[in-house]
This record gives structure tokens, sequence and C-alpha cells, in this order.
């Protein structure tokens, strides 16, 4: 990962966000952007390593998701943040859409992930998400867009991206039983 960023990323403030986004930005413990994102991704990391291949399958009901369904959601939710600020950092114009998470993990291929697959592709797209910030001036790191009606700033992302991953990891713990750190 890189080690030298061209610049800190703030904790946002309430009306740089989407209010029902509050919640994930208030797990993040970190004030800067890119340690939120690394804080998080070693937390994931930490979690994947004690799975198993059989934990993979683990529901803790019925008709929740699988274990290997949830990491496979949070893959998707960081490219669609990250989506999203490529679009705001390139003067979107347009306001950007919402997504349906139970369709997205519905529509998941029927294919057995292996734990280190999982691994690889988080680890690529994080990895391409510190790279999109790395690569944004201080200007445009004040830019903002449009989720449907509500306001969202870059630096507002990392810390959603980061306060998502902690979310699922909470969710872990709680109802999946897994001893997350």
């Amino acid at each position: 990962m890189i080690h030298k960023y061209p610049y800190r990323i703030y904790k946002p403030g309430i009306k740089q966000f989407p209010d029902y986004l509050r919640p994930y930005i208030q797990l993040v413990d970190q004030d800067e952007g890119f340690s939120a994102l690394m804080d998080s991704a070693v937390k994931v990391f930490d979690t994947m390593s004690i799975l198993s291949p059989k934990d993979l399958k683990h529901r803790y009901q019925d008709d929740k998701w699988s274990i290997e369904e949830v990491l496979l959601h949070i893959i998707d939710n960081e490219r669609i943040f990250q989506n999203r600020a490529l679009r705001i950092s390139r003067n979107e114009p347009r306001a950007l859409s919402g997504y349906d998470q139970d369709r997205y993990v519905r529509a998941l291929p029927d294919i057995n992930r292996s734990i280190e697959s999982l691994r690889d592709e988080y680890e690529a797209v994080r990895k391409s998400t510190f790279l999109l910030y790395a690569g944004l001036t201080k200007v445009e790191m004040k830019k903002e867009g449009k989720v449907g009606k509500n306001i969202i700033t870059l630096p507002s992302i990392p810390f959603i991206i980061a306060g998502h991953d902690l979310h699922h990891l909470k969710i872990f713990k709680e109802n999946y039983g897994i001893q997350v750190n």
C-alpha cells in the first residue's frame, strides 16, 4: 500500500453525507480517512484469517446472508462508493443512483469462493480506493455530488467505506458468533 499520502482526509461534518450513513461514520474511531481505511482493512483481514471454508456458508438464520455473501457485499459496496468518488471528482453533473443491496446479493454468481480469493478481491478493491484518493488533489477533495437528493462529499466516502466494514464486523460478532477483534 501507499505509505505517503498527498494530504489528510479529515472526518466529515454532518452536512457532508446523507443522514442514513451516519451510523457507519460514527463507528470509525480514526479522524483521518487513509488511516480509517487501513484500520478497517486490517480488521477485515484479521477476521478473514480465522474463518474456515465451512464458516463462509454459515447463516445465523435461514433468511439472512451467509458470511461469504456479507464479504462480497462489503466488496460490492466499496466498489459502488469508489465509483461515486470517481464520478464526483470528474464533475459528474447528474445525481448518482442508490442501489438495492439485497438485489445485488441475490444476483451473486453461484460459485464457491475460497477465503483466499475473497481476501485477494477485498485487498485489490481497497488498494484501488487508496490509489484513487491518493491521485486526487486538495482542490478536488472539496468537491461534492448528489446521491439521489442527498449531498455527499469526497472526504466522507473513505469514512463511509470504513464504517460499513466495521458495521458488518460488528454483525459478525453479535449474530454470527465470529470472534472479531
